[in-house]
């Protein structure tokens, strides 16, 4: 948002909040996490990535793997699960 006073503007409002559920939602009933992982083709990687890759829930931190990287204040995180032969998922978090 932007005023004249900032003093009075440091934190999200309901505005920002809708303005997020609006973008970010799916509301078609698609989704963009726990897409299907192949890697047929890459450079230095089996034809077929783990199925175990697929199954991940990525509704539970335990299984975002190692953290690689959080900005101060912890906001902001990149987590790192390895399966092995250069197969990996990258988690990236924002902690509202």
């Amino acid at each position: 948002d932007y005023t004249d006073d900032p003093s009075t503007n440091q934190h999200p409002n309901q505005h920002d909040y809708d303005q997020l559920l609006s973008i970010y939602s799916h509301l078609d009933g698609s989704t963009t996490v726990k897409a299907p992982v192949t890697s047929a083709g890459e450079p230095g990687a089996d034809s077929e990535a783990p199925p175990a890759m697929n199954q991940i829930d990525f509704a539970t931190p335990a299984q975002w793997g190692r953290l690689l990287k959080s900005s101060r204040g912890g906001h902001l995180a990149v987590y790192e699960l390895d399966f092995g032969r250069g197969h990996k998922v990258f988690t990236f978090v924002i902690w509202a």
